[in-house]
């Protein structure tokens, strides 16, 4: 997604998104982190946890892509 920075604070931001819409009672970083990668839950909470509580992005820059409809070169590059 356009204004996140880097192309790993983009894939976490849409884990975390996902994590949000996946099924499960609690949305807490831990719960959805075992949704979406019960493999690695661990890893997959650190990562989350660091996308919303200490990753530094552009507010405006983000939501200007967000209103444009605009998932930026990450997401074409993963298909």
């Amino acid at each position: 997604m356009a204004g996140l920075g880097n192309v790993r604070r983009a894939a976490s931001a849409r884990a975390y998104c996902t994590g949000l819409l996946l099924p499960g009672e609690r949305k807490s970083v831990e719960p959805m982190a075992a949704r979406i990668e019960p493999a690695r839950v661990q890893a997959k909470h650190q990562s989350l946890h660091h996308v919303v509580a200490k990753a530094a992005w552009d507010d405006a820059a983000l939501l200007r892509a967000v209103l444009r409809g605009d998932q930026g070169e990450n997401a074409r590059r993963s298909g």
